[in-house]
């Protein structure tokens, strides 16, 4: 039998997908130095010192002569799942997580992934090429992880997992991933004093644009030089609302607690840090907004808690969000940020678990039944009617993962009303208005849900001698 030592190396021109998924991230920089276990021929390696990265990696096969080398970030990506060995598989992961100094990437491949033709063979299947291949489902390949480090193991992507060794980094990682971005508002009013104390303020805005809160002393450097100007940073601020508005302010502030409320109603669903856990700034944040860190996790648990009521189904038939239908809310994957906190924590579920999903352009909340669907729709932007290529639906109480591929299909389905998906202020939105004026003056709005592939659609615009011209319906010339 072949074996991590015996596998076929694959050449590749980009980065694999793991590595690619750390860099887009912010976890794999210029800062840090990188090692891959198990590289093949090295092309990550290659690609990430184009990039200025201090890379290094070692294969059984193809580098047995490098050295294995503690890094700051260590990959250890589709290694795992061509050792037959079982007790060998743990000890890999074991020695890779040695190396690791701040963090550990894992990637296996997954159920999803094995194809008919190949004969069982211990816990996993031999390929036709002879070589050993094992397939993990995502909650197995998490608890395994999870198991054999005794640290939580993040999902990044179906098939991906971080580990970091710092606790308070994965926290920040996981509450980043809930934080919206946001604007300094503009400032609408001539104020001399402001003027004169700009450029001492602007650090003051930037600090309430991230975190919704006026710093803690400990946390602000300039807090003297404020003093000796305003007297105190209330009053600091008191002159920047002055000039800007309290309005836009206080919608940042909610913003803020809207943001750490979803991340911390989220973490009910591993292992939720304990209050001498959490970074200094989240703390200060935690204890400006609800007081103390045991008020904050009971009001955000009856946050989580009402995804099990009746009222749910209502909560989400009521969202000014997306597409809203009898059996689920469809929406554009840049729309997720406007839900409300309810609705942001229903598809945090679903991402907890799976991660991040490549490609996915529209998310599914389900109505019926406890479920998130994420879809990839080709070419969104520029096709008026962009067909599904990918689904892979998350089952909410069992956490069954389903995909489904539709580019085989002859007539795939299609997306209707895309506009509707979209935020508001979205560059595309006005465009797919266009486009919708444009059917109901030809009278298509009214037959769209019996033409929801290629297929169907194409044949009814034939029939009334319509094509589509970008976001528009014009008439066929002879």
């Amino acid at each position: 039998m072949k074996t991590a030592r015996h596998r076929t190396a694959i050449h590749r021109r980009e980065a694999s997908r793991p590595v690619r998924m750390a860099i887009e991230d912010g976890l794999v920089t210029a800062e840090q130095t990188f090692f891959d276990y198990g590289c093949g021929h090295g092309a990550d390696v290659l690609i990430l010192k184009k990039l200025g990265i201090d890379a290094t990696g070692w294969d059984p096969a193809h580098r047995p002569d490098e050295p294995k080398r503690r890094a700051d970030v260590v990959n250890l990506g589709f290694v795992v799942n061509v050792i037959e060995s079982a007790p060998e598989r743990c000890a890999v992961l074991r020695a890779a997580w040695d190396l690791a100094g701040e963090l550990l990437v894992v990637a296996a491949r997954l159920e999803s992934e094995h194809v008919p033709g190949f004969t069982e063979y211990e816990d996993g299947f031999v390929t036709k090429t002879g070589s050993f291949q094992k397939f993990y489902d995502q909650k197995e390949l998490r608890e395994w992880i999870e198991a054999l480090l005794d640290e939580v193991a993040l999902a990044a992507a179906p098939g991906i997992f971080y580990v970091f060794r710092d606790s308070g980094r994965r926290i920040r990682f996981l509450a980043a991933r809930q934080r919206r971005s946001r604007i300094i508002p503009r400032v609408y009013r001539d104020e001399v004093a402001f003027e004169e104390q700009k450029e001492l303020l602007k650090p003051l805005m930037r600090f309430w644009r991230d975190r919704g809160r006026l710093p803690a002393k400990e946390e602000w450097s300039d807090l003297p030089e404020i003093r000796s100007a305003f007297g105190s940073l209330k009053k600091a601020f008191e002159l920047v609302v002055s000039v800007t508005g309290g309005e836009v302010w206080d919608r940042i502030r909610q913003d803020r607690i809207d943001d750490l409320a979803v991340y911390l109603a989220l973490t009910k669903f591993g292992k939720r840090p304990k209050r001498g856990d959490l970074p200094l700034e989240m703390w200060y944040d935690v204890k400006d907004f609800w007081g103390s860190y045991r008020v904050a996790c009971e009001q955000c648990d009856e946050l989580l808690f009402s995804l099990g009521t009746a009222e749910l189904g209502r909560t989400l038939g009521e969202s000014s969000v997306g597409k809203v239908q009898d059996n689920a809310i469809y929406l554009h994957t840049d729309a997720v940020a406007y839900l409300s906190p309810v609705l942001r924590v229903y598809e945090g579920c679903a991402k907890a678990y799976i991660g991040d999903v490549e490609e996915a352009n529209v998310v599914k909340l389900h109505r019926t039944k406890p479920a998130v669907t994420y879809m990839s729709y080709a070419d969104f932007e520029r096709d008026p009617y962009p067909q599904l290529r990918y689904s892979i639906r998350v089952e909410l109480h069992s956490f069954h993962v389903k995909e489904r591929f539709f580019d085989s299909w002859d007539s795939p389905p299609i997306l209707h009303q895309k506009g509707l998906l979209l935020p508001r202020d979205h560059k595309l939105r006005r465009r797919c208005e266009r486009l919708s004026q444009a059917e109901k003056r030809f009278g298509l709005d009214q037959h769209r849900r019996r033409a929801g592939d290629h297929a169907a659609w194409a044949a009814m615009l034939d029939a009334i001698a319509v094509r589509p011209r970008g976001h528009d319906l014009v008439r066929n010339t002879a």
